[in-house]
C-alpha cells in the first residue's frame, strides 16, 4: 500500500504538513476493515457456511470501500509521485514490487502446505501464479500491484501542464464509467479494477487540498446529501439491477466515496471510534497482506462445525476482528524479533537503491 509517511499536498505545489488529518486515517481504517469483512464473507460463502444475502450486501459496500481506499491512498502517495523518478522508484515502487513478490510467495506456500484456497484453488499448486504475479495478478494482492502502477501513472500525469492534468483526470473518469458499465472489460478482474479505481487515486493525489477544504465544514449536511445521492441512484438501479447498476456504477462509487469521507470527518469527533480507526488506518499494510490467511483457516474451521448459516453470518464481524488482531500481532512479533523485510524493503536492497534516491532531479 502507498506508505503513510508522505504528508498531504495539492497537485500544483505539495506543501509539507506536520501531521496527518484524523479523517484520513479514519477513512483508511474503515475501508480496510470493510475489505476484511468482504474477504471473511466470501471465504465463509465459498465454504457454504453463510447465506447468499451476505454476499449481496458486501457487493453494495464495494461502492464505499474501494473508491475510498484508493482516494486516500492517492492522498498519501501524493508527495511521492512528485519526487524525481529515481526517488519515486527507490522510496515507493520498489517497496511495492518487493511486497507483491514476497507475499505472493508466502501465500503460495501457505495455500500449498497448510490449507487449500477455496476461492482460488490453484493458488499453492500452479507455479504460473508466481511467474505472472507482476503482470497478471490473480490473488487479493492485486491491490499492491495496482498501487505501483498508479504511482507511476500519476507521476507521468504530474509531468504534464496543469490543464492537461485536469484533462487526464477527466479521461480517468470516463474510463472508470466505462469499466463500471462493463463496456471496457477484461478477463482478469485486476485489470478491470485498474480502470475503475485509477480515477480515485489520481483525484486524491491531485486535488488533495480541494478535498480537504470541502470536508472541513458542515460534515453532517454533506453526509446527508451524499447518502441521499447514493440511495437515489441505487433506487433507480433497482428497476433493472443487471443493466442499470453497471451503467450507474461510477455514480454509485462517487457518491459512496463522498459519503464515506464525510462520515469519517464526523467520526473524528468520537474519541473511542476515531482512536481505533486511526490506529487501523495507520497500520493497514500488515492487515492487508496477512488477513486472508487467518480468514481462510477460520472459515474452514467454522464450516466444519456444521452450525446454521444464519448463525455463521452473525460471526462475520467477529472473524474479521480476529483476523485484524492476528495480523497486527504477527507484525508486532516480527518487529520484536528484529526481522526486517516482511513489511518493507530489506536493508541491503535499500542500500543498493540509495544512489537512485539521491540523484538530483533532471
Amino acid at each position: 500500500m502507498c506508505s503513510a509517511q508522505y504528508p498531504h499536498f495539492n497537485a500544483e505545489k505539495p506543501p509539507r504538513m506536520n501531521q496527518r488529518l484524523d479523517w484520513v486515517d479514519i477513512a483508511k481504517g474503515a475501508s480496510i476493515f470493510l475489505v476484511v469483512i468482504y474477504h471473511t464473507s466470501f471465504y465463509l460463502h465459498a465454504n457454504d457456511a453463510i447465506p447468499d444475502a451476505v454476499i449481496k450486501v458486501n457487493l453494495i459496500l464495494a461502492y464505499f470501500r474501494m473508491p475510498t481506499f484508493f482516494l486516500i491512498s492517492g492522498i498519501l502517495a501524493a508527495r511521492a509521485t512528485r519526487l524525481p523518478w529515481g526517488n519515486l522508484f527507490a522510496n515507493k515502487i520498489a517497496t511495492l514490487i518487493w511486497l507483491l513478490l514476497l507475499w505472493t510467495l508466502i501465500r503460495y506456500a501457505f495455500f500449498g502446505l497448510v490449507i487449500d484456497n477455496v476461492i482460488l484453488p490453484i493458488e499453492g499448486h500452479d507455479p504460473s501464479l508466481l511467474l505472472y504475479s507482476l503482470i497478471n495478478p490473480s490473488t487479493g494482492l492485486w491491490f499492491i500491484w495496482a498501487l505501483a502502477i498508479f504511482c507511476a501513472l500519476t507521476k507521468m500525469v504530474f509531468l504534464l501542464p496543469r490543464p492537461m492534468v485536469l484533462g487526464a483526470l477527466g479521461i480517468a473518469a470516463v474510463l472508470a464509467t466505462l469499466a463500471y458499465a462493463k463496456i471496457v472489460s477484461f478477463e482478469n478482474f485486476a485489470f478491470n479494477n485498474l480502470c475503475q479505481y485509477f480515477f480515485f487515486f489520481l483525484l486524491g493525489a491531485s486535488r488533495q487540498e480541494d478535498i480537504k477544504a470541502l470536508l472541513t465544514e458542515r460534515a453532517w449536511q454533506k453526509a446527508g446529501l451524499t447518502a441521499a445521492a447514493f440511495l437515489g441512484i441505487f433506487a433507480i438501479t433497482r428497476v433493472d439491477p443487471d443493466r442499470l447498476r453497471p451503467l450507474l456504477g461510477f455514480g454509485l462509487a462517487l457518491s459512496g466515496c463522498a459519503f464515506a469521507l464525510s462520515l469519517s470527518v464526523i467520526v473524528s469527533g468520537n474519541r473511542l471510534a476515531s482512536s481505533v480507526l486511526k490506529y487501523l488506518g495507520a497500520n493497514t499494510l500488515p492487515v492487508y497482506v496477512l488477513h486472508v490467511l487467518a480468514i481462510a483457516l477460520m472459515s474452514h474451521w467454522i464450516a466444519q462445525m456444521g452450525m446454521s448459516k444464519m448463525f455463521n453470518a452473525a460471526l462475520v464481524p467477529a472473524v474479521a476482528v480476529i483476523a485484524v488482531l492476528v495480523s497486527l500481532a504477527i507484525r508486532a512479533l516480527v518487529r520484536r524479533a528484529g526481522v526486517v523485510g516482511l513489511y518493507e524493503l530489506p536493508r541491503r536492497v535499500v542500500a543498493h537503491l540509495a544512489p537512485l534516491a539521491t540523484k538530483p532531479s533532471p
